[in-house]
């Protein structure tokens, strides 16, 4: 079954759902709802505060019309009676909802109530009253796809597809697990708020069992006798990190010697994290150099093209001075050119080659591939490591990330993989203070980004959407880029993930140049370059990202020798969400804020690229990531487990729940 099988998915609705990472039947199931609408929990509106999110359920009082404000702009104002109390809603833009709201009847309604000038809720949700009290699922909206498609297209896979799970019957009793089917169809149409919970958790514990079995056989398969030998000059290596134009500081001195211990020895198979800026690269030069110096190439893989040609221009200024010869490969370069490149690589003209995706590609072969490092490794997916490590058997592995992984989490997933990290900073890298803006503030600090273009220093303001959406408080790229404009003019650029690639690099150079001094984006800069002069964040709606994302993104700036800042702004007033972000600006280190992070919201923020589509919420909690631990240890020795795992990790797939039976 495809998703272009199903009513009402066609080719722009289809596109739709691929951008939004679904791909495929199971993909869209596991596309969760946001949140619930629990019907038994009613707010009292007479206790009710200025900006709370409320559910009442009101009676409509009179006819409900249309009117029309100006051309292109109508309301439709709908007056409801709640225990003696007139309440008003309003919907912008959508005519429609005046033939959906019937005079007399009652409807539960749930939205933001603002009480200055009367009780009002703008664009609320709006559910006629039936008797039946089941959870309401709630979907993030998809732009261009109407709701109703949207649960009509996963109730069609949920009646059509039969998922065959990985774990047993005998397994799931023992976890008191839900039927995987069951599982799914419980998570969108629950009987009640309970059976949500366990369903999560049914699905969570399938999903992590998986990853951590497919984790487990790469690993086997990487773990092989070690064939090849270093043989590097030593006196030269040591003269090599004497040269650098710095000195390494501690933790990169003891991460280079674990790095070159491994390769001498047992073989390398390392994950080096640390905070943006802590110098992974520096150590990953050294390690090259080591390489080079034995007689070896080396492949640096990066996930986007901006920073492969960055680290590309690093690789140049830190090794060919010493005769190593570096090459660049992308999915951009001309054919001519890559040609060349191929035929270079192929016969061991190139010691180093440094490049995207590209280096994936069956036409990518190498003479002597000794090393292959991998830039912010959580990008890649395990299929496409392993297709750039299988290009040859016994290739050495260094993985590095910005994103530090919590212990629990890390041990669980990687296993015997050595894990180096680099806690010390460069001395003279500069400080970044982050603040919390309130919304009265949030003029001033426009003015000070003004100031700071106007002193020629640069500004990414982040944000979570692409497009302006009436019913959302979230705030859009383009309701940004056209603020940012009507303040800075031509000076603003914007950037998001449906420009495309050769757009999104000729933009983010621009900024590199200095030409744009102020980027509005969504995270897509989250991997980004060093923009030394970019010296201010801001990030809004910043209770939409986990903190370790949050601390990428601070990442960006403080590049250079000048202090920054990172601004946040939120107006989600809950007590966890207002916990979570002053933690965020009281803390700098990238260890504390995983740890923490992974303490209150689970695993699924650093699980990244794992995760196979939906917007829903796995539970990557402790106690689902050691059930699926425990479980995954049980089924490996099982031969037939072994290679049901397997074959959809080989031959380059990764595919989850490869295995489906129509009904």
């Amino acid at each position: 079954m495809l998703l272009s099988d199903i009513k009402g998915i066609k080719s722009k609705r289809l596109e739709i759902l691929n951008n939004s990472g679904i791909y495929t039947p199971v993909d869209l199931i596991s596309f969760f709802p946001k949140r619930y609408i629990d019907l038994n929990r009613l707010s009292d509106l007479r206790k009710a505060k200025e900006g709370e999110d409320v559910l009442i359920l009101a009676r409509t009082e009179e006819d409900v019309k249309v009117s029309y404000i100006k051309k292109n702009m109508n309301v439709v104002k709908a007056k409801f009676v709640y225990d003696n109390l007139n309440v008003y809603i309003t919907y912008f833009n959508q005519p429609y909802m005046a033939k959906n709201i019937v005079k007399g009847k009652y409807y539960y309604i749930s939205g933001k109530l603002k009480i200055k000038n009367g009780l009002t809720i703008s664009n609320p949700s709006l559910y006629p009253f039936t008797g039946d009290t089941t959870p309401i699922p709630v979907y993030t909206k998809l732009k261009g796809l109407p709701q109703n498609t949207l649960v009509s297209a996963i109730d069609t896979v949920l009646s059509s597809v039969r998922l065959n799970g990985y774990i047993p019957k005998t397994l799931s009793d023992k976890y008191e697990l839900c039927e995987i089917n069951s599982a799914y169809a419980s998570v969108h149409h629950p009987k009640d708020m309970q059976e949500i919970a366990q369903a999560k958790r049914t699905v969570s514990v399938e999903y992590l069992n998986y990853i951590i079995s497919v984790y487990a056989l790469v690993r086997e398969k990487t773990k092989t006798t070690k064939k090849r030998k270093y043989n590097a000059d030593k006196d030269k290596f040591v003269q090599f990190i004497q040269n650098l134009p710095f000195t390494l500081t501690q933790d990169q001195g003891v991460t280079v010697k674990q790095i070159i211990s491994d390769l001498d020895t047992k073989g390398c198979n390392r994950l080096v994290q640390g905070d943006v800026g802590c110098g992974k690269t520096a150590v990953a030069m050294c390690a090259i150099y080591y390489a080079y110096l034995s007689g070896y190439q080396s492949a640096f893989l990066a996930p986007t093209e901006v920073l492969a040609f960055q680290h590309y221009k690093t690789a140049i200024s830190y090794l060919e001075k010493y005769g190593v010869k570096v090459a660049f490969l992308s999915g951009s370069v001309k054919k001519s050119e890559r040609s060349v490149t191929l035929e270079r690589i192929a016969n061991g003209e190139v010691d180093v080659i440094v490049g995207t995706h590209a280096l994936f590609s069956d036409d990518v072969t190498f003479r002597d591939l000794a090393l292959v490092i991998t830039d912010e490794q959580q990008r890649f997916g395990v299929k496409q490591r392993s297709a750039l490590e299988n290009k040859t058997k016994d290739a050495d592995v260094v993985s590095m990330t910005a994103t530090p992984i919590p212990r629990t989490l890390a041990l669980t997933l990687y296993g015997e993989l050595s894990v180096s990290s680099i806690k010390t900073m460069p001395k003279n890298k500069a400080s970044i203070r982050t603040r919390f803006i309130p919304k009265e503030k949030e003029e001033s600090m426009w003015k000070y980004i003004v100031d700071k273009a106007n002193a020629g220093e640069q500004t990414y303001v982040v944000c979570p959407a692409i497009e302006e959406d009436e019913d959302s408080e979230i705030v859009s790229v383009k309701e940004l880029y056209k603020k940012a404009s009507s303040i800075l003019g031509d000076s603003v650029g914007v950037i998001h993930g449906q420009l495309k690639e050769e757009t999104k690099n000729r933009i983010m150079k621009q900024f590199a140049d200095g030409n744009i001094k102020v980027l509005v984006a969504t995270t897509v800069i989250e991997v980004g370059i060093d923009v030394k002069n970019a010296t201010t964040m801001v990030v809004y709606n910043a209770d939409r990202f986990g903190l370790s994302q949050l601390h990428q993104l601070r990442g960006r700036v403080g590049r250079g020798e000048i202090d920054s800042y990172c601004f946040v702004l939120s107006d989600n007033e809950s007590v966890s969400t207002q916990e979570r972000i002053s933690y965020f600006c009281s803390c700098s280190d990238g260890f504390e804020l995983s740890e923490y992070d992974f303490s209150k919201r689970g695993g699924g923020d650093f699980l990244g690229t794992a995760q196979h589509g939906g917007s829903g919420e796995f539970d990557f909690d402790a106690s689902s990531i050691r059930t699926a631990k425990e479980i995954s240890d049980s089924l490996l020795s099982d031969e037939n487990y072994r290679k049901i795992i397997g074959s959809t990790v080989t031959d380059n797939r990764f595919e989850y729940f490869k295995d489906i039976t129509l009904n």
